[in-house]
């Protein structure tokens, strides 16, 4: 009888305490269920969906570094460390190489750009500025790129070279120098427009024996040969204080050069230009209400030249002594 007693207690004991193992295994297992996670696999997926699934697994991401691919496109994962399948903590790192796209890449249409423009793209690009060419060209514009070296849509790596033929613009014209002499100066100011250069310095002299307010010299000289917008340099004989002219006024008072547009309905653009100190500078130059009267200073203690220009055209010139 005793011995029954002790074979069943002995029973319920063994069941108790294989109970008991089984209850801790399994709590075990899911303590640790809870702390690992199934590490996915991240190849060929972006950066930012990676950065998305490991947060929400409870992952770290790591970036090793990045390479080249051409099958795997730029800011996407190349290799990843543990491998797919595996079994890892949570707030573990997991390890990422990250694709720096085609190590070659297409040319870019440079065409029609300003060279400064064309600049920024090959940096952009990762490229390198080789040799710049210039010719002359009726059709395009100065400072655009004509063509390029690899053209348009080859294929080519960074760091290579890309060389540039840029246009220079409109082949400039070359004149002869006419003869301004004793011309009054609204007359050789228009002629001078006329044949595309630009007014340099006025100077002024006083010779009796030749007319007053006319041109007396010029620089460049007669027949010399001019590229078309440069200077010309005037001289005229002018007596100083010597008062109203047929083509200028002597102001005595306030330096100050004073027109009334003329009335009308269409705006013009206005350019005051004043030579003097050697120079040529544009006072004014902007479009303009007719009827508004113009006021403009005018440097003191120096010979001052003023020209008004309307729409290009010259309808007043005025010439201030030195005093």
């Amino acid at each position: 009888m005793i011995a029954k007693v002790f074979r069943m207690a002995a029973l319920f004991l063994t069941v108790f305490f294989v109970a008991g193992i089984s209850a801790y295994i399994a709590l075990i297992a899911i303590i640790k269920s809870e702390d690992t996670v199934i590490v996915p696999d991240l190849t060929g997926k972006s950066l930012l969906y990676t950065l998305e699934l490991l947060t929400e697994l409870g992952l770290n991401t790591k970036v090793k570094g990045s390479e080249y691919s051409d099958a795997t496109p730029k800011h996407h994962i190349l290799f990843q460390d543990p491998s797919p399948g595996k079994e890892i903590k949570k707030g573990r790192d997991v390890r990422i190489t990250l694709s720096k796209g085609s190590e070659s890449v297409k040319m870019p249409n440079l065409k029609t750009l300003s060279s400064q423009q064309a600049h920024i793209i090959l940096e952009e690009n990762d490229l390198v500025a080789g040799t710049n060419a210039f010719v002359y060209s009726p059709v395009w514009k100065k400072d655009q790129v004509i063509a390029h070296s690899p053209a348009e849509g080859n294929r080519i790596h960074p760091g290579d070279q890309v060389n540039l033929l840029i246009s220079l613009g409109a082949r400039p014209q070359f004149y002869q120098v006419p003869d301004f002499s004793d011309l009054s100066l609204d007359e050789a100011i228009f002629r001078i427009g006329k044949i595309g250069l630009r007014i340099g310095e006025i100077q002024f002299v006083y010779a009796a024996d030749q007319p007053l307010n006319t041109i007396v010299s010029q620089e460049p000289r007669t027949g010399y040969r001019i590229q078309q917008g440069a200077p010309m340099d005037l001289t005229i004989n002018r007596q100083h204080g010597s008062g109203p002219q047929e083509i200028s006024t002597f102001i005595s008072g306030p330096r100050l050069f004073r027109y009334r547009l003329k009335e009308g309905f269409m705006k013009k653009r206005i350019r005051i230009q004043v030579s003097c100190y050697g120079f040529s500078t544009d006072f004014h130059n902007e479009l303009m209400t007719p009827g508004t009267e113009i006021w403009s200073l005018i440097p003191r203690h120096t010979h001052a030249t003023v020209f008004l220009f309307s729409n290009e055209e010259l309808i007043k010139s005025e010439i201030f002594d030195a005093w």
